[in-house]
């Protein structure tokens, strides 16, 4: 009856959504920049995909109703009200059936944005009891006009906030520089990423990952916090799914470092070991800027019906 047999996370994959408002950042790592070509971050011209964006965020909630969401974008503050629009929607399909949704915010809160910072800090202030952490793009090379730390620090005293820094060309990056970086956000959560463009199941071999370049200039950049700031490792661990790695360390400041290595493809082909089938692993479930369900980032088929299936038989992966 259902072509495509999916299994998933214990409490349904992650529904990416892609706001229908741009940015006007160029980041070389970024594949969406020519999907938001025909977008702009004025709201006025945006409410039709807003609502489509609910009807479709609605049918997954109805499935999954205590899966994580995470906004991305574009830019999703490039328009405050539409964000919030977004927000309430979530609050309101949760507080009808007694849930709660973990909601992510993807941002590099760019000075091109046109909301000033009093603007921000009161819009995340009224949607704090939604809002589960913002995690803000901050790179060693910057890509963007950044907004200030102590703009960031500001947004630390109302919400969570996590730093997301891509490593896009390690040739370029070294263990003084990553040094630099942990110091410059010493009391904020970080998380390198490997550009996951370059990233292939190879490199997430066990073997590999202690050999990537980065890890080790992450190493020995906690090994110098270790000696000059009187900052130590507390513990390391290795966390392996079928689609990415990371490696936790926990430092003596309470504070985390991530690394992060994940393929550039949501959906992972795995055969059953009850039979004969293959099943489509979902790790995240993709809403783009038109409404539209995808089970992967390059417009991948979606069927509703067998991921409500896979849901009810309790097909999860518990790889």
């Amino acid at each position: 009856m259902y072509d495509i047999k999916y299994k998933t996370k214990k409490l349904g994959a992650t529904i990416s959504i892609f706001v229908p408002y741009d940015c006007e950042n160029n980041c070389p790592f970024c594949m969406n920049k020519k999907e938001y070509s025909n977008m702009h971050a004025s709201s006025a011209g945006s409410y039709a995909a807003v609502y489509k964006i609910f009807k479709s965020l609605n049918k997954l909630h109805e499935v999954t109703p205590s899966c994580d969401i995470v906004l991305t974008g574009g830019e999703p503050f490039a328009s405050l009200e539409g964000l919030g629009f977004i927000l309430t929607f979530i609050e309101t399909i949760s507080t009808k059936t007694k849930t709660k949704h973990r909601v992510f915010i993807n941002t590099s809160l760019p000075l091109s944005i046109s909301e000033d910072e009093t603007q921000i800090l009161d819009f995340v202030r009224k949607y704090s009891n939604i809002i589960t952490c913002l995690n803000i793009s901050r790179n060693i090379f910057p890509y963007v006009k950044e907004r200030s730390d102590s703009f960031i620090r500001q947004l630390k005293l109302i919400t969570s906030v996590r730093i997301h820094s891509v490593l896009y060309t390690e040739d370029t990056i070294n263990e003084n520089l990553i040094y630099d970086f942990i110091k410059r956000f010493e009391n904020f959560d970080i998380q390198f990423r490997q550009d996951y463009m370059n990233t292939t199941p190879f490199h997430l071999l066990d073997a590999n990952v202690e050999t990537n370049k980065l890890v080790s200039y992450i190493n020995l950049a906690i090994e110098k916090l270790a000696i000059h700031d009187n900052v130590s490792l507390e513990s390391k661990e290795y966390i392996k799914t079928r689609k990415s790695t990371d490696i936790k360390y926990l430092l003596s400041n309470g504070n985390y470092v991530y690394f992060h290595q994940t393929l550039p493809y949501s959906q992972i082909k795995v055969p059953s070991v009850e039979n004969s089938a293959i099943y489509n692993v979902l790790y995240d479930i993709v809403i783009k800027q038109n409404g539209e369900i995808h089970s992967d980032w390059d417009y991948t088929e979606f069927n509703l019906k067998s991921y409500q299936l896979c849901i009810s038989n309790e097909n999860f992966d518990n790889d």
